[in-house]
């Protein structure tokens, strides 16, 4: 646990069964409900099963949480990324409408838009990367507030759990059901019947995003690796941001506000890198999370830790569209600038790193400076003559760019303009594309072939610097937008 001076400086198939190994004093149970198999992307062949996983902690509360798995039944690479979903649309969506701790879902709710508020953001930018390389993906449910107001199973006549419905007795016991997937995953035993069996796996890698990147970085702080049953974080998007897991919203800090209900968390500023403790961590940010999410404070006290690598990445958004397309639901200029090869680039660093010891390349930070405002204190990109900012991991679309990409849209924070729509703040997490006017594009690039020299320069720039892995240097060059 954090200390008191810390914590104020850091302000259609049959069921089938699978049981762990005895790794751990209470091994967890996966009980796989359905599957079938998944696309073989790069001729490996692959499973989806998806579950849920039961156990117990601290000897006297039990849970069971949702899991999908994909896994190789050959040719697999031994690392497996553990997702934990990402579940802030649903945060926002309960905010919104002034739910209680203890508030339940109703009948009247529109389940299918509930249920599509759950968002796994690595599966979602590294997929085909993921799958074409061996790698396990296990996505799971681990936070009190999601189950509690789903329920503990679907609605009747659902086929499909998704990952929102499960029974968990204390928020905090979170932490201890991410270790025993952790733990399950290293051996997972065998399938009964006549399913492939999960492989074993050598290295563990958590993903987490917004929330969960938040959620990991108070896992590190907190000394929650100490057992070593995580090889490599992959922190995405958290800025300086720590979220706590809480039994109860009386368990706030003094001075603090838990954010919302029902929440079982505690949302804080917690500057400075993420303590390793032994593990590999790569800490990505997008340049809204230097705006808003308090990314600057991150590069606090960063002490030489050789286990420990921040990226910046220059005009990227919180949100990026190919995982969740706010147009959609509202907000017309949300940033289309896709850095999911930031994503890709990322879990290959992090496997290499792992298994060989072999560091990710290190990156600028996004240029910038501190400015006291009538709000406060608040970060703010130094840009060039277009408007981009400076510095950082720079990919093609702002190195050619086509007009001007803000990782954070202030203007939704506005009540004339968000007009209290529920999802205002996550709108502007989505930043904001401009597009250059017709007669500036014309004077940048004259022709067709300007653009795609510029363009196709920029992503060999990337990839020389080693941000971008080969296979999205050929993306790049093959089509550019």
């Amino acid at each position: 646990m954090k200390s008191n001076r810390l914590r104020r400086h850091l302000a259609a198939v049959p069921v089938l069964v699978l049981v762990a190994a005895n790794v751990a004093a209470e091994s967890p149970t996966v009980h796989i409900e359905y599957q079938a198999r998944a696309d073989e992307t790069g001729g490996l062949p692959y499973m989806f099963a998806e579950g849920t996983m039961s156990g117990t902690v601290r000897g006297d509360a039990t849970y069971t949480v949702p899991v999908q798995i994909h896994y190789p039944t050959e040719g697999g690479n031994g690392t497996v990324v553990l997702e934990l979903t990402n579940s802030a649309l649903l945060f926002f969506h309960l905010a919104a409408r002034g739910d209680r701790v203890g508030d339940r879902r109703s009948d009247a709710d529109d389940i299918d838009e509930l249920e599509a508020m759950q968002v796994n953001f690595g599966w979602a930018g590294a997929r085909e990367y993921l799958l074409r390389n061996g790698f396990t993906h296990m996505a799971m449910q681990y936070a009190k507030t999601v189950t509690d107001f789903m329920g503990e199973a679907p609605p009747e006549g659902r086929a499909r759990r998704r990952l929102c419905y499960g029974r968990i007795e204390r928020a905090s016991d979170g932490y201890e059901i991410v270790r025993d997937a952790a733990r399950w995953l290293a051996a997972p035993g065998a399938l009964t019947g006549d399913a492939p069996p999960v492989p074993p796996h050598d290295h563990v890698i958590a993903y987490g995003l917004s929330g969960t990147g938040y959620f990991l970085r108070d896992y590190l702080i907190r000394g929650e690796n100490a057992g070593g049953e995580i090889d490599g974080f992959f922190v995405h998007a958290a800025g300086s941001k720590c979220l706590e897991l809480i039994d109860d919203t009386a368990d706030c800090p003094e001075g603090s506000k838990c954010l919302g209900s029902p929440r079982f968390f505690h949302l804080f500023t917690c500057p400075g890198p993420a303590p390793t403790n032994g593990a590999k961590v790569l800490a990505v940010d997008a340049q809204s999370d230097l705006e808003f999410n308090d990314g600057a404070l991150a590069r606090e006290g960063a002490v030489d830790d050789p286990d420990y690598v921040r990226w910046e990445v220059a005009g990227a958004p919180h949100v990026p569209v190919f995982a969740m397309d706010l147009t959609r639901l509202g907000a017309p200029h949300q940033n289309p600038m896709d850095w999911s090869p930031i994503w890709r680039s990322a879990f290959h660093y992090l496997d290499r790193w792992v298994k060989h010891g072999t560091a990710p390349p290190t990156a600028p930070p996004i240029e910038g400076q501190m400015l006291v405002t009538e709000d406060g204190d608040a970060w703010k990109p130094a840009l060039d003559a277009d408007g981009n900012a400076l510095g950082g991991i720079r990919l093609p679309p702002i190195e050619a760019p086509m007009g001007v990409y803000t990782g954070f849209d202030f203007s939704w924070l506005d009540p004339a303009v968000s007009k209290g729509h529920r999802f205002a703040v996550v709108f502007a997490y989505g930043g904001r594309f401009e597009r250059f006017s017709d007669e500036t594009l014309a004077e940048r690039y004259p022709t067709e072939a300007d653009y795609k020299k510029a363009f196709e320069a920029a992503a060999r720039r990337a990839f020389d610097a080693g941000y971008i892995l080969e296979e999205d240097l050929r993306r790049y060059t093959a089509a550019p937008p």
